[in-house]
Formats: C-alpha cells, sequence, structure tokens
C-alpha cells in the first residue's frame, strides 16, 4: 500500500469514526451544550493534553477501548481540573481525565455517600 493510499484509508477512518460520534451524540436524549458553552472553556483547558488531539479518541463507540483516550490523559498535567470539571457536569459525555460516563458516575455516587455518612454521624462533644 502506498503512502498516499495509507493516508487516505486514516482519513477515511477518521471521517467514519467522527460520523459515529456525531450520531451517537444526535441520538442521546440529552440536549446538546448550548454555543456559549462551547465557546467558552475554563482556563485551564489551554494547558490540556487533549488540546492537541483530535476528539474521536474521547469518544468510543459504545463498549469501545478507552485506551486511546486514557494514554493522552496519563501524560496531562490538568487532570484533576478536568475530572471536577467533569465530575460537576453530569451531562458530559465522553472521556474525561481518563474516566468514563460510567466511571464518573460512580464516583459521583460514591461522593454523595461519603457526604450524607458524614452529616449522619453524630456531632463530636467537647467537654472542658
Amino acid at each position: 500500500m502506498s503512502k498516499s493510499q495509507t493516508m487516505s484509508n486514516r482519513l477515511l477512518e477518521t471521517w467514519e469514526l467522527e460520523a459515529e460520534v456525531t450520531a451517537a451524540l444526535m441520538s442521546s436524549s440529552e440536549p446538546l451544550p448550548g454555543l456559549q458553552d462551547l465557546l467558552v472553556r475554563p482556563a485551564w483547558h489551554s494547558g490540556a493534553a487533549c488540546r492537541s488531539t483530535g476528539v474521536a479518541k474521547f469518544f468510543p463507540p459504545e463498549g469501545g477501548s478507552l485506551s486511546a483516550a486514557r494514554s493522552v490523559c496519563e501524560s496531562c498535567v490538568v487532570t484533576e481540573e478536568c475530572l471536577s470539571y467533569a465530575l460537576s457536569r453530569p451531562s458530559l459525555k465522553g472521556v474525561w481525565a481518563g474516566t468514563s460516563e460510567r466511571r464518573r458516575q460512580a464516583l459521583r455516587k460514591r461522593s454523595l455517600a461519603v457526604a450524607l455518612d458524614i452529616n449522619k454521624a453524630p456531632a463530636a462533644s467537647c467537654s472542658g
């Protein structure tokens, strides 16, 4: 296979994957983000490792591998900020800070359970 055929095949694969991502997003029952949300990015985003890569790897097809996205996230210097951002926005799709939507949902539930346990704990008495 020639170099131009290889490049054409890669480009076609990228387009097909992006079309799958678009179709998945469009079929979601979640509302799409507004234009303002897409245009305004948090300050930390400018330092994110994902800024220099394509988006397709962060939206793998259902049951697809997250390894390509996670390998980018492993070298990122703003992973904490990214995870905090993603956890505060349950409607976000795709991989953020190396976590899947399912993983972030579990982290939110765990955080809520811990908060509820703290609120149920008897207050420490102070004697003295």
